[in-house]
């Protein structure tokens, strides 16, 4: 009986795990699916930006070739755009690796859980066998004494006939 109970609890602590566990791959997964979505809207925002910023530079650079006839030190400017260019690109590409280390950081994460979920499953599994296994014993027990029972009523009810 106290393997049977101990069963129960075993059973029932396992999944309660499971339950937890399948919660936390949830939750994992929401916080994975939003920090990916805010990391490619970022991205999207820093492409629109370098493209801003290079059209910027593009058109810049058409009305400094007019202006350079005219004036003299913008050649700084030019610079300066230059620098922003390459301050995007390089934010750009940054947001890149960081969102690309995110995903694989996720993935392996989303991959453990669920390894994990899969032996939980297997224990889930052999405890469930156990229980059955323990619960047919105890009806075999209940059976053989039901019948020892019955033996002994029989034996005693002859022997009390008997001495009659």
């Amino acid at each position: 009986m106290n393997q049977l109970n101990e069963a129960n609890a075993q059973t029932r602590s396992l999944q309660e795990q499971h339950q937890i566990l399948q919660q936390h791959l949830r939750d994992e997964q929401s916080n994975h699916s939003s920090s990916m979505s805010d990391l490619e809207g970022h991205a999207h925002n820093i492409e629109i930006n370098l493209k801003q910023t290079t059209s910027d530079r593009d058109g810049l650079m058409v009305e400094l070739s007019s202006l350079r006839r005219e004036l003299t030190g913008t050649a700084s400017d030019t610079q300066e755009l230059s620098q922003r260019l390459a301050t995007c690109e390089e934010e750009l590409q940054s947001t890149r690796t960081k969102t690309l280390s995110e995903s694989t950081k996720h993935k392996h994460q989303s991959a453990s859980l669920t390894e994990t979920m899969r032996k939980l499953q297997n224990q889930l599994e052999q405890t469930r066998s156990l229980l059955d296994t323990v619960q047919k014993q105890r009806e075999m027990l209940k059976t053989d004494n039901l019948n020892l029972r019955t033996e002994l009523d029989t034996m005693y009810k002859q022997r009390t006939d008997g001495g009659l």
